[in-house]
């Protein structure tokens, strides 16, 4: 299981890298650490029973990651080493429910 740490020092490069380790056809998650970082992982479990009717675990753990990916993003936005084309696809991006859209 791929598992990445998100911190505010986390950057596209290593988001590149947990990509590379997730299986093919794996689920994003996303747990809260104790010091208040999300760590992302991923699992093959689709998990759409009766269970998650009654806990929304799974339904947390998807909003922890999309709000790992929302930080990873806005470290991205932030970094000055980051310009051009790629600078301003990356500003267009919004990581919403299960949705990524790209502005024009």
């Amino acid at each position: 299981m791929a598992e990445l740490k998100v911190t505010q020092n986390t950057t596209a490069q290593d988001l590149q890298r947990f990509s590379e380790q997730a299986g093919k056809n794996s689920n994003i998650r996303g747990r809260k650490n104790d010091d208040g970082t999300i760590t992302l992982y991923t699992s093959n479990k689709v998990n759409t029973g009766i269970k998650e009717l009654f806990t929304g675990h799974v339904t947390e753990r998807r909003g922890y990651a999309r709000e790992a990916l929302n930080t990873i993003l806005s470290n991205v936005r932030n970094d000055d080493k980051v310009s051009g084309r790629g600078h301003d696809l990356l500003m267009n991006i919004d990581v919403n429910d299960n949705v990524v859209t790209v502005a024009p």
